[in-house]
């Protein structure tokens, strides 16, 4: 019993804190994981890392918890939902690269090569 109240309490915190995050994701950690990509760039190293998705976070915080609590109905239901998060962080990994894809590279196409030649 002492072991699942301190699970419980371990867990109110990070879910507090992963829920805040996905609420208001922090900017200044997307601008560093850009500008990282960048020097990386430059550098020659193509690898690029992808910004996490605050639902993913929150959804690996859920599922850990409700593994740790066992398979009760709490930890059941916890484990779904981290599963929910899980995939809604999946399917905004496929719209940014859906956007990149198919608006912005041909944005970035017209503005570099098109409209210079026919200036």
């Amino acid at each position: 019993m002492d072991r699942k109240v301190d699970v419980f309490g371990m867990m109110v915190t990070d879910l507090m804190n992963k829920t805040h995050e996905f609420l208001q994701p922090n900017p200044a950690s997307r601008a560093k994981l850009m500008a990282f990509n960048s020097f990386s760039k430059i550098r020659g190293q193509a690898k690029s890392s992808v910004y996490p998705q605050p639902e993913g976070t929150l959804g690996e915080t859920m599922i850990k918890y409700g593994k740790d609590l066992g398979e009760d109905r709490f930890g059941a239901c916890l484990g779904e939902a981290g599963e929910a998060f899980k995939d809604l962080a999946d399917i905004k990994y496929a719209l940014e690269d859906n956007v990149k894809q198919n608006f912005l590279d041909p944005l970035n196409q017209l503005a570099n090569k098109d409209l210079k030649e026919v200036n």
